[in-house]
Formats: structure tokens, sequence, C-alpha cells
């Protein structure tokens, strides 16, 4: 199944009967998330992770429309039933991403389709190049990528015999990855070894010292 198909195989849903924290897709490929909900001109959605000036009105009768753009219909990004809908027969499972903010964003969707009652954020996993879905105490799913945001190559295949269960390519995740608004197919190899800056001990323990507030801003999940 390629996205196009993927797309058509979601529930189309009038936008306005849709509870908060929902995602849908509307206007091609685009990403919208409930802002509020059944609080008549507060009726709105927003392009995900992004400000308020993407907002649009759900209700065309609504004040709201009067100066948003209106989108009435959308395609359902279903929400999971438990953030245990992540795990695998009760296994984190382990994606590796050809970069880092591909790695970000699918774990920052994963948790958006758990909904705020699933108690997820998405944290770093230092000294790793990794992000985790986590409720502080459990891990649910890891995020692993090649490169960072500045363009640097990750230990990852120097790591990956490390971590004692197989890495399973981001391509083969779900499909609603695919609609990432920077969405990168690879190719990439997980096997070849890449020099780095060795970690020194000394800062390694300081990094895992650290609490473990998320290093990206949980407003943007």
């Amino acid at each position: 199944m390629d996205v196009e198909q993927y797309l058509l195989s979601l529930p189309l849903v009038e936008t306005a009967t849709l509870l908060p924290g929902a995602l849908f897709i509307a206007n091609g490929k685009t990403i919208y998330q409930v802002m509020d909900a059944g609080l008549s001109d507060t009726y709105k959605a927003r392009e995900w992770r992004k400000n308020e000036a993407t907002d649009v009105a759900l209700k065309p009768q609504s004040g709201l429309a009067r100066y948003l753009p209106v989108i009435k219909q959308g395609r359902l990004l279903p929400p999971f039933t438990s953030r245990a809908d992540l795990l695998h027969h009760g296994t984190t499972l382990i994606y590796v991403f050809p970069t880092e903010q591909n790695a970000f964003e699918a774990a920052s969707m994963d948790v958006a389709l758990c909904g705020a009652s699933a108690g997820l954020y998405v944290r770093r996993q230092e000294p790793h190049p990794a992000f985790e879905a986590t409720n502080g105490g459990t891990i649910f799913r890891l995020y692993y990528f090649m490169r960072t945001d500045a363009a640097v190559h990750t230990s990852l295949p120097d790591l990956k015999y490390r971590l004692g269960r197989p890495l399973i390519p981001h391509i083969d995740g779900p499909m609603y990855w695919r609609l990432l608004p920077n969405w990168d197919g690879g190719p990439y190899d997980v096997n070849k070894t890449i020099a780095m800056r060795p970690i020194q001990l000394e800062e390694m323990l300081n990094s895992l010292s650290e609490d473990t507030i998320p290093h990206r801003p949980i407003t943007d999940i």
C-alpha cells in the first residue's frame, strides 16, 4: 500500500465531531490537530506542531469562520486505544531513522495518537542517538537515528550490537509516519560504521545524572 492508498483508507469524518487532541489529514497531506472542541466559537484546529498562524475553523457557522479558513471534513488518523499499543506483545520495539528530525516527529506522532490521558511524552535517551516514548517509568517505543539535526553521523552502527534487539527500519513502521512533513525515506545503511568522537566516561555519567526533562518542549508534541 502506498501513501495515497493509505490516505484513502482512512475514515472521512466531519472535523467538528472530533475530540480535542485528535489528528486528521486535510488540504493534501497536511496534519491538523483539534485544539478546542465543543465550545462554540473556540471550535478550531491547528497544523500539527505549528503555531496559531495555521489555525482553521471547523464549524462553517461559527464566529471563527468569519476570519479563519474552514476545514469541514478530513481523514482521521485513528487514535490508539491504549499506550500499550506501542508495544509488540509486551516488548519495546526499536526503530531506526535516517535523521534526528524524523525520529523525533515519529515519536511525537505516536505520543499524540495515544492521547493526553496516556501520560506519555518524548524524551531524549542520552547518551545514545535516540528518543523514547515514555511515561517516565516505562519505555513504550524507541526511535534511534543515523544523523543529527547538525548533519553529524551518529555512532548507531557501533551501538546496535549492544542493544540486544533487532533494529527495525523506519520504512517498516506504521504507514502514518509517511505523512510526516519532513519524512525521509532513506536509503541508509545501519551496518556502516562511522567514526565518532569517543564518549568520555565522565561525560557519559554527567549526562546520565541529569534530570529527565525532554530536550524538546512538551508543548511541541
